[in-house]
């Protein structure tokens, strides 16, 4: 009796083993395929500065690059600004940033309402889902006498993809929010973008803190099965095991 229930108990190992190696290789690959997709979200180069009142920005038009990866593109009537946590403004405001210590302003510093933006191409495997988030920063405050909502026309390969609006109060300071997106992607590459869309007058939109991650972050069905079947084989051994009938 002792070798039966010791043989019986030993092959639960192997099903438990089996089980914890699978949901672990299952776990690294849905974390090695989590990686940002962008490169510098956070529009940390050039580095600008050193700050102060309207004085620490870097401006780039249609035709020009960033960082060697965001391309500018649109309106020529317009720029963007890259500008650094330590600019001033009107009324007393700072431009704070999400993360770093830069960030992307869509209305430059001519403020017009131009239909300017950025973009990035990267790469991507057809049929893949892909979480893009960023974050879009507003100044909406009475006490900022270019106080107003900030407004993105999201674009995947040129064409619009979703609209993100932040119009929500601040203090004399940019006030971020998060957006998130999932799209499938159709091809080897994609170009993720983004175009101002806030009125004329409006003295921030800002985009800081981009990422493009493949959306694996939970257990695909794949894991529940290996799961599932293991727990069955378990179930089913002890079932044996304590039943001599079965024997």
């Amino acid at each position: 009796m002792n070798k039966i229930a010791d043989s019986k108990s030993s092959s639960v190992m192997p099903i438990v083993s089996v089980v914890f190696r699978s949901a672990v290789l299952l776990t690294v690959s849905c974390a090695t395929a989590s990686a940002n997709l962008i490169t510098d979200g956070g529009f940390e180069m050039p580095v600008v500065g050193p700050g102060g009142m309207n004085s620490g920005t870097a401006q780039f038009v249609p035709g020009q690059v960033i960082d060697g990866v965001w391309s500018v593109f649109g309106s020529t009537a317009g720029n963007v600004s890259v500008y650094p946590n330590t600019e001033t403004g009107p009324g007393s405001v700072t431009y704070t940033v999400q993360e770093g210590t830069q960030a992307l302003d869509l209305t430059g510093t001519l403020d017009n309402g131009a239909s300017i933006g950025v973009q990035q191409q990267i790469s991507t495997v057809v049929g893949t889902v892909y979480n893009l988030t960023f974050y879009l920063g507003d100044i909406n405050n009475p006490g900022y006498p270019q106080s107003g909502a900030a407004a993105v026309a999201v674009q995947l390969n040129g064409s619009s993809f979703q609209t993100a609006t932040n119009d929500g109060a601040s203090p004399l300071s940019v006030n971020f929010e998060q957006f998130t997106y999932l799209f499938t992607a159709t091809g080897s590459s994609t170009t993720i973008g983004f175009l101002n869309e806030s009125a004329a007058r409006v003295g921030i939109n800002a985009i800081d803190n981009v990422s493009v991650n493949a959306a694996t972050t939970t257990p695909e069905p794949a894991t529940d099965l290996v799961i599932l079947a293991g727990l069955a084989g378990i179930f089913w051994t002890n079932r044996k095991k304590r039943n001599p009938a079965d024997r």
